[in-house]
């Protein structure tokens, strides 16, 4: 692993500029709160009419009153009262003022910030700020990628967040080597393409590489060829419908965006299409990053903004599998901070760039910390390797303080069933049972565990404080499978990575079982760590591990969602049984939790400050 810390520096923005931004915000929210007393249907309706307003007047505005017009919207919209119109001259006037860059972002994201959130979670419409997207472009321009030469598809285009800037880097390009404008237009109609499923948000995304084209100072025959499809990619695809007007069986050297995410239920024929990387439940992003692989050539890149859970969860291993037997990862970057960057998402992102065709060179990782007002921050993290059986969690530092802990402790080589134990999920979901939950004990009528018996500092107590939780589960006949009846270790289920610790555990102690001696029923939201017939380690052992800051640490490095996944904790580094006996030792002699700390830090290989 080689390890070097680079800074790009942020500006802070202006007096005017933040006036400008305060502007924006406040009119933005008028136009939600308009929205928002819509039904569903009409808030689409409202949300489509309204950007589209604002868009004619950004247009007007960031073109100077150039004489090209705005391409028309081939949908019905709904009129304008004025005072509607005139919040959207105003917003569009403010949004001029950011920017080329930031001022079509904030366009898009009036789009999808107007939309009726069931609407916008089924299309996953959430758009990638420019300072990421300038990023991602850099990341690709660092492998070599030529802009003048390369086909390049964005699959889930809406806003043009990339189609736009690669545009104007295309325009860029070819200017430079003496091309005329004629050129330019017909590589750009030949070699760059879109996709969208939301028509209006296809009509938004050309309309905005038109702006793009504009503002280059480009001179054409008007309007530019439109490069935006609208279609669904993953479904055209399985069908061998060809929606990007290539040639069949084209080939794309770059495919890059930022591909939908959420869980989806699949029809038969395209969950057999993509079945070579869905393991369970399938999430749109890891369907388009499949996607991504079918649509490339043998020299080519895969450039995408998506979640981190694909890097450890169970659901994803197939997905990491295919990835590691065709690509190579070149970069990943880890999204620093959350707020801020995609307008109501809280899960974490990387930037991650594939390079066909595979190869042994190691993956460069990255911290990015994104500003409203400059580019990214970027601290180099490292290159490091994927595990033996890319199916595997890929262990990857998010932070500097994390690298001493890879260098050593990924390559341990124990695991919980190599202790004698396994983890299961607790087997109450609460909501399928509410009748079964009462507030005071009685035959059958079991202590019921909730998540919030499990303190952050590692202490069980009985607690029902939850909203709707009750203290006690009536059993009926036949729920045997329930019961937990035995001493084990409790792991929260959901922890997120701003809290102090992600692993939160407790032990379930004898004496609370000797009260209850029928056993307890442990709730969804805990994870169980039971032994298997012997363990060959203490209970308290585990507990001691889970509870150390090395461990949560290592965690941190596997997880990529605010779940605690079974598969992740089976998947965790410790050390050798010997060693994890001697930490058992340790703690019966009463041995201060520091030194405890600092003796699981030489067991991970970390040198002491």
């Amino acid at each position: 692993m080689r390890s070097v810390a680079t800074v790009v520096p942020v500006r802070s923005p202006g007096l005017e500029e933040r006036a400008t931004v305060e502007e924006i915000s406040e009119a933005r929210q008028c136009a939600r709160q308009l929205a928002g007393a819509l039904s569903s249907e009409d808030a689409l309706g409202f949300a489509r009419a309204f950007t589209a307003g604002a868009m004619r007047h950004f247009w007007s505005s960031a073109t100077f009153g150039s004489e090209r017009p705005l391409r028309p919207v081939r949908l019905a919209l709904r009129d304008l009262s004025s005072e509607e119109e005139e919040l959207a001259r105003r917003l569009a006037s403010a949004l001029a003022r950011l920017g080329d860059e930031d001022g079509s972002y904030g366009v898009g994201t009036l789009y999808t910030s107007l939309l009726p959130e069931a609407y916008r979670s089924s299309y996953g419409a959430y758009y990638t700020p420019p300072a990421l997207v300038r990023r991602l472009l850099e990341n690709v321009s660092a492998l070599g990628f030529d802009w003048s030469q390369g086909t390049i598809l964005d699959p889930a285009c809406g806003g043009a967040a990339f189609l736009a800037p690669i545009a104007t880097a295309i325009i860029r390009r070819l200017r430079a080597d003496g091309r005329p404008d004629a050129v330019i237009l017909d590589h750009l109609a030949r070699r760059l393409r879109g996709v969208e499923i939301d028509p209006f948000a296809a009509w938004l995304s050309m309309a905005l590489v038109d702006l793009a084209v504009v503002r280059a100072g480009v001179r054409s025959d008007w309007p530019l060829s439109d490069l935006v499809t609208v279609g669904d990619a993953l479904q055209c695809c399985a069908r061998g419908r060809n929606l990007f007007g290539m040639g069949r069986g084209h080939r794309f050297d770059l495919v890059i965006g930022n591909p939908p995410y959420g869980r989806v239920s699949l029809p038969t024929r395209l969950r057999n299409k993509y079945a070579r990387s869905l393991y369970g439940h399938a999430n749109l992003y890891g369907l388009f990053t499949d996607l991504a692989l079918r649509l490339t050539g043998r020299d080519s890149i895969v450039a995408y903004v998506t979640p981190t859970s694909f890097l450890g969860g169970q659901y994803f291993k197939r997905l990491r599998a295919l990835l590691g037997e065709e690509t190579r990862p070149a970069s990943l970057d880890f999204v620093e901070s959350r707020t801020g960057v995609f307008e109501d998402v809280l899960q974490e992102t990387v930037l991650a760039v594939f390079e066909r065709p595979p190869g042994k060179a190691k993956t460069r990782v990255s911290a990015v910390t994104p500003s409203p007002a400059g580019p990214v921050e970027v601290e180099e993290l490292g290159e490091f390797d994927l595990p033996r059986r890319p199916e595997d969690p890929w262990v990857f530092p998010r932070s500097r303080r994390q690298h001493g802990l890879l260098q050593n402790g990924a390559g341990l080589k124990a695991r919980l069933s190599d202790y004698g134990f396994t983890v299961s999920t607790g087997p109450l979901v609460w909501n399928r049972h509410k009748d079964q939950l009462i507030s005071c004990p009685g035959e059958n009528q079991l202590p019921l565990i909730w998540a919030e018996a499990v303190s952050p500092r590692g202490e069980f107590s009985f607690s029902a404080s939850g909203r709707n939780h009750q203290p006690y589960f009536r059993l009926k006949k036949g729920q045997d499978h329930l019961v937990t009846s035995a001493p084990c270790l409790l792991v929260q289920r959901t922890t997120a990575k701003e809290q102090s610790r992600r692993l939160i555990a407790a032990i379930l102690p004898e004496d609370f079982l000797r009260e209850n001696q029928r056993g307890v029923v442990v709730e969804n939201h805990l994870n169980i760590v039971r032994a298997v017939g012997r363990a060959r380690v203490p209970l308290e052992a585990l507990w001691v591990l889970f509870n150390s800051d090395t461990l949560d640490g290592l965690f941190r490095c596997i997880n990529g969602s605010v779940a605690v996944s079974a598969y992740e904790l089976n998947a965790l580094p410790l050390p050798e049984i010997e060693q994890t006996l001697e930490l058992a030792e340790m703690t019966r002699t009463g041995c201060p939790r520091q030194e405890l700390e600092e003796r699981i830090r030489t067991l991970y290989g970390i040198k002491s400050a």
